[in-house]
């Protein structure tokens, strides 16, 4: 109670009263009051839960509010190895040429929801085929497959993308080129080989 009333800037009586009041709407029991000490309820500790929820998502809509109505704040969400292969190099140049502007990286290669306000630019590996955002391609990517010397000569050599068909393939998860569309554009069936899978984090 007395570092609540520090925090609010309030008298510690005034504090107690509070909760007491609250406890009389309520019709419950929010602490259990012992000789030098309090403690939450079950039905406190809810109220509690919920109460710091619901300021959580007051203060988080604040501040999405605040972004949306500033005009010199720029947020750019960037894909993981994008941001630390080509973008971060390069940021201190756009920041350079506009520096009017609070540029803020956003590293991460979740889905971006424009809706939210909290993102204005999104920049993804992908086909460009995103229904609710404008997409402008910047650069185009050269696919290879690679593997290792030793098993290239166990597998008795490679000399036509047809060979493939009979390794096994290591799959990434979550990745827009997969083997599928890689054979498909070489116009080859795919062979559905088991292979090991990776999980980029």
């Amino acid at each position: 109670m007395t570092l609540a009333a520090e925090e609010l800037h309030l008298t510690h009586g005034a504090v107690s009263r509070q909760v007491k009041a609250l406890e009389e709407h309520l019709g419950v029991q929010l602490f259990r009051r012992m000789t030098r000490r309090i403690e939450l309820t079950d039905a406190g500790a809810s109220f509690f839960s919920t109460v710091t929820r619901l300021l959580s998502d007051l203060a988080r809509e604040a501040e999405n509010i605040r972004r949306k109505n500033d005009e010199t704040r720029l947020v750019i969400s960037s894909g993981v190895s994008f941001a630390s292969k080509w973008l971060t190099s390069r940021l201190h140049k756009l920041m350079a040429r506009y520096p009017d502007f609070e540029v803020h990286l956003e590293v991460t290669d979740a889905t971006v929801d424009f809706a939210t306000g909290h993102v204005d630019v999104a920049l993804r590996y992908g086909n460009g085929q995103y229904p609710v955002a404008a997409a402008e391609r910047i650069m185009n990517e050269t696919v290879s497959p690679v593997g290792a010397p030793a098993y290239r000569d166990r597998m008795g050599g490679l000399r036509s993308p047809g060979d493939l068909a009979k390794c096994q393939l290591i799959h990434e998860i979550g990745m827009n080129t997969t083997w599928e569309r890689w054979f498909s554009t070489m116009e080859l069936p795919y062979p559905r080989a088991r292979g090991g899978r990776l999980q980029p984090r």
